[in-house]
This record gives structure tokens, sequence and C-alpha cells, in this order.
């Protein structure tokens, strides 16, 4: 049987972009001429080892799958209140001109979207308020810039540990960007391009001088000692351990000493998360980084040809047909030492003997199918759900009635706690949550499961945020 596999080719890095800190083009190009030999020479850049940032995860054992309850836990749902979220910017959370545009979870932490006034109003302020999984404000990025002299705007491109970088904004459309210790409080400015954290490391990037709208990209430590030169047309964290690096638009593998571990010859190469990071956020969110590293990924040759790649760079080829595009969802996962991959444009999940663990018809859905917590989700062309365990066994079904135009199955935490969200003829979401066992814990109108046991509700242009735990 010809196993089927979807395999991003555009390995960009992600930016969020908001309206005060001017948006930026980073397409990927060719780098300089300076290197075409794509040897596997090391090409380390001290000779002392770096120490690496990201934790250094246990590649034996890194796939969590949820167990089903003992009996029916209790649980209980709670709103986290966003008024300090106002109130430390001079607002009222009930001002007409105040709302929340967007939620979501990042490492430990929620991140809300703010928008005061309209865009093109002078007093137009666009920023983000970090609050702790217990609804505690850590940090308003508007009093930060600030107190730098800067803008009121100012958002944050990305968060890890007691670290996130900032884009804020001086003036219209100039970016600075800075590393804040949400601890301590110290910032510092970060003199590049473009800047982003990616857990274990900041990404930064310059223009390229001999290529209009292009970038060279390196990376930074938490004390923004340079452990990548800025030499590579596209870079992104492949693991904690190792980044997914491009030359001449090939991809390789390097660790943080800016050692070769598998050579720039693919066209493309997937993080060993198995995720698409750039199409499938909104999963990362509900997977630990470090908890969830496969021991293998997938690298494809320009003539389609497929091979595993571990963390040391060695490979093994597998017979896989490649598609030019990767559907949504994790497509690569390994759970009690078998490695299972999504294929079929998205339609399946096999082994590596091809032996089918799930199938599914439907696969445009943004949640709709992949391996979270050691569950997938499928849709049949009728619309049904079904949640799968590794060994292809249903957990979980839900049958689509009269009253329901569609329905989604989603993860909530990392715990195996999951919803259906269903779009009902009304007009109406209403979302049930469930453990893994089939008991309901909570239903209500509009929730939507942003990872962490967290979810957001759109209320009247914004959001309002819940948080379920177990009693």
């Amino acid at each position: 049987m010809k196993k089927l596999l979807a395999i991003v080719l555009s390995l960009a890095m992600l930016m969020l972009s908001l309206c005060a800190c001017g948006a930026q083009n980073e397409q990927s190009g060719s780098s300089k001429a300076e290197n075409n030999d794509n040897s596997s020479q090391q090409a380390a850049t001290t000779e002392e080892v770096t120490t690496q940032p990201a934790t250094e995860p246990n590649y034996e054992n890194t796939n969590f799958i949820a167990q089903p309850p003992q009996g029916k836990p209790n649980y209980k749902i709670e709103e986290i209140l966003l008024d300090e979220a106002a109130e430390s910017s001079g607002y009222s959370i009930t001002d007409s001109k105040f709302r929340i545009s967007n939620v979501y979870t990042e490492d430990k932490y929620i991140v809300l979207n703010i928008i005061y006034s309209d865009y093109n109003s002078p007093d137009c302020a666009a920023y983000n308020v970090i609050y702790d999984l217990d609804g505690n404000m850590i940090a308003n990025i508007s009093n930060i810039a600030l107190e730098e002299g800067c803008s009121k705007s100012g958002q944050i491109r990305g968060i890890y540990g007691d670290f996130t970088v900032i884009c804020i904004s001086p003036a219209p459309l100039e970016d600075r960007y800075a590393l804040y210790n949400l601890k301590t409080k110290e910032m510092q400015y970060l003199h590049y391009d473009t800047v982003s954290l990616e857990h274990g490391a900041i990404i930064v990037g310059n223009k390229n001088p001999e290529k209009e709208n292009n970038y060279l990209y390196g990376a930074l430590d938490f004390e923004l000692n340079e452990i990548i030169p800025l030499e590579y047309d596209s870079l992104e964290l492949a693991s904690p351990e190792l980044f997914i690096a491009s030359k001449n638009e090939k991809f390789g593998l390097i660790d943080f000493n800016n050692n070769i571990i598998a050579d720039y010859k693919y066209k493309a190469i997937q993080n060993f998360i198995g995720i698409d990071k750039n199409e499938s956020m909104n999963r990362i969110q509900l997977l630990d980084f470090e908890k969830n590293i496969n021991k293998n990924t997938i690298a494809v040759t320009d003539n389609d040809g497929c091979f595993l790649v571990d963390k040391s760079g060695s490979t093994q080829k597998i017979d896989l047909e490649v598609f030019e595009k990767l559907e949504i969802g994790r497509i690569i996962a390994c759970y009690d030492g078998v490695l299972y991959i999504k294929n079929s444009g998205g339609n399946s999940i096999t082994n590596l003997d091809g032996d089918v663990i799930a199938e599914s018809f439907k696969s445009y859905y943004d949640n709709d199918f992949g391996f979270i917590n050691g569950y997938c989700t499928t849709q049949d062309k009728n619309g049904n759900c079904a949640l799968i365990n590794t060994k292809g066994e249903t957990v979980y079904d839900e049958q689509l009635d009269s009253n329901c135009l569609s329905m989604n199955l989603l993860p909530v935490d990392q715990n195996g706690l999951f919803s259906i969200v269903y779009n009902l003829k009304s007009g109406i979401y209403k979302t049930r949550v469930l453990d893994l066992s089939g008991n309901e814990i909570y239903t209500s109108e509009g929730l939507y499961p942003i990872g962490n046991g967290i979810f957001k509700k759109l209320e009247e242009h914004s959001f309002r945020i819940f948080k379920i735990t177990e009693n």
C-alpha cells in the first residue's frame, strides 16, 4: 500500500501582524553565493559549546497519551476577569472604544490583543496584555512602551519562560524590538529588522542588501549572544536542540552552535513536533513543546524522495509519495515506539507499515485531523465526528443532527478533555466539554478552546475568557 504524505514546502517564520507595528513582508529568497558547498562539514562559530536555553527533551518518551478518568471527576469553569487589562492603561473595560480583539495561549500564558478606538483614529492603540493561567496580569505592553518614550502601541513576538520579545513603534512604519524580562522588568533593545521568540531561541533577521524584500536570519540566546550568524534565507526552531535552516532554496538542520546536522539538500523538512507552525498555530498551543518532540522527522528531496531524519542527522529512506501542500494537523507523531503519519492529502493516519489507524473524508477544517495527546479527530462525508486512539479504536463519536449545520471536535487541554463545537442553524455556536469517558463536563454557547483549559467567548465585538479546572 503506497502511503501519501503532504509536506510543507514553505517554512517561513510566523510573524503576528497588528496595526501599530507596521506590516513586514518577510519573504525567503536565496542567500549570498558565498557558500554553495552543501557538504557535511562542521561550521561551528565558536570553539566553546553554547548553552542552549531550551529544556532538553527525553527523546525516549516524549509523546504524552492522556488517560480516561477513573469515575466521574468534578470540574468547575470560572471567568477570568479582565478589568485590569483596561484599567492599567487608564481605560474602562466598559468603554465602547476598548475591545479585546483576540485571545490566545502561548507557553504558560494567556495573551490578549487589545485595540482602543478605531484604526484611523489619532488615539488608536493596539497592544498586548499578558496574563498567567491563573488569571493574574503579568504585563501590559502599552505601559512598558510608554516608559521607554515610545508610542502606546506594542505587541509581543513570542513568549517563553520569563522572557518575551516586544515590537514597539516609536514612529509610523518604524518597528523597534526589545527583549523584556517579565520577572525583573529589564528591557534590552534589539537592533534588527525583525525579531521573534521561538521557545528557547530568539530568531533575528536583517534585510538582505542584495535581494529586495528578502531577509537573512540568525539567532541569539537570552543573553543576546549571537549563536547563529545572520546568513540563512529562513530559520525556525525544529526542536529544543535544532533549527531548520535554508540556503539557496535548500533546507538542512543545524544545532545551537551552527554545526550542520543535516546537509542543505532538501526542498522541505518538517519540525520534530510534527505540526506546521505557520498553518496550525492554534494546534501548537494545545501541546507542550518539550514533551512532544518526536525521535524522527521527515525531509523530502527534489525528486520527491522521503527520509526519516533523527536528531543526529541519520536518515532512513521511506516509501512515500509527496503532495505539494500539507493539510492542517499533526502529520507525524510517535506513541509507544510506533511512528504515525498523516497522509493521503490529510485523509488518513497510518503507521510506517501502511496499517490504517484512522480515516477521514474531510480535510479542509482547521482542526479536523491529527494527533493531540494520543488521540486524533476524524470527520466523515456526512459531517459526523469521531475521536480515535492510537490503536484505531473509536473513543467517542457524535452524529450530526438536523439542527446543526456543522460541528468540530477539538482538544481542550493536555489532560484529555475535548470539546464539540456545534454550528447551529439558529446562527449560534454551542460547545460541549467532555472527558475521555464521554462524561459531559460543561455546555455553553459561544465558547471556543484555545489550550491549557482556557476558552474564549466573543460578545459584542470583544472577548471574554474562561478557565476549566478539576475540583
